[in-house]
């Protein structure tokens, strides 16, 4: 007869198996094989995103071209790219922000000048002159967010003066167009490390749909349309955890008109209920002012302080 131990016989006398092996070791490679394809898609989302926030021109519309074919090659249907594309830039038309080096351009400052007729008109006075009328920048354009006619001004930026926010502006629209270029050029002067071609501002003039506004969308309101209320309280809100950074820009220290106005106390409510940090800078000639009076002791920073808590949220306007 035959021994029981004898490699003819059953399984007792199977050689054993393989570590990796086997339905284990199947499945191993396949989540391996999953995971390196999914990391794959990501990067490949990742750079035609990336591409979108280049468009502009031939160049950046053929790198968002050759983006789209990847992921395509990479077994994503045409129209789901295509809906993926648009996606990405309503999302990034809604995020981007103004480069201060743009406002500090002499062609922003000719623009205003040439549409306004003023030397130095107030962003008040440059609302009508932007948007109104068939003549409007932008007005020809359709806006990534809606896909109608008429797009935020920050859409008919080009990439380099057009990228996601670093820096929510607290502001008025009642500033001149010097006031605010003087006090965003002193800011980037004395900010060690601050390049005002790196820094990009959520500026309401600029990243707001006017055209939507001024008919009534509440979707896109600024604060000196009346709108819902708490709609706005939550764009804001999202906007400013977003961004992580507001700088207020104060038209003076001593009973500043910043202070009277409801949307900018809202501003700096909610900042300081986030916990966002909050960056106070002034018009040159209201800086100038402050030093001295800082350098006056006790009693000039005493009025300071007392300047500064003069805020009546029931009286603002």
């Amino acid at each position: 007869g035959r021994c029981a131990g004898s490699t003819h016989g059953g399984a007792a006398g199977a050689a054993p198996e393989k570590k990796g092996t086997g339905w284990t070791g199947i499945v191993a490679i396949h989540d391996r094989a999953q995971e390196r394809s999914r990391q794959m898609e990501r990067f490949l989302i990742q750079q035609l995103e990336g591409a979108l926030w280049s468009e502009g021109g031939d160049v950046g519309a053929e790198v968002v071209r050759k983006a789209q074919q990847r992921l395509v090659g990479f077994g994503r249907g045409q129209d789901e790219v295509r809906a993926l594309t648009e996606e990405f830039r309503k999302q990034q038309s809604s995020h981007a922000g103004v480069s201060v080096a743009y406002v500090l351009s002499d062609g922003f400052q000719t623009l205003a000048q040439g549409r306004s007729g003023k030397a130095d008109p107030t962003f008040r006075e440059l609302e009508r002159c932007f948007f109104y009328g068939e003549a409007g920048v932008g007005s020809d354009r359709i806006c990534p967010r809606d896909g109608r006619p008429g797009c935020a001004l920050v859409d008919t930026l080009p990439p380099h003066h057009r990228q996601a926010c670093t820096h929510f502006l607290s502001w008025s629209w009642s500033y001149t167009l010097t006031q605010v270029r003087e006090a965003l050029r002193l800011w980037v002067e004395q900010t060690p490390g601050l390049r005002a071609e790196e820094c990009f501002l959520y500026m309401c003039f600029f990243q707001n749909n006017q055209y939507r506004i001024l008919r009534g969308s509440t979707a896109y309101c600024e604060p000196h349309v009346q709108s819902d209320t708490q709609s706005l309280g939550d764009i804001f809100q999202s906007n400013l955890r977003r961004i992580g950074k507001v700088i207020a820009l104060l038209d003076d220290w001593d009973e500043p008109l910043y202070l009277t106005r409801i949307w900018t106390v809202f501003e700096q409510f909610t900042a300081v209920e986030l916990g966002i940090p909050v960056e106070m800078i002034l018009f040159p000639s209201a800086s100038q002012s402050l030093i001295k009076e800082i350098r006056e002791g006790a009693t000039g920073i005493r009025r300071l302080r007392q300047s500064l808590m003069k805020v009546n949220s029931e009286s603002a306007r």
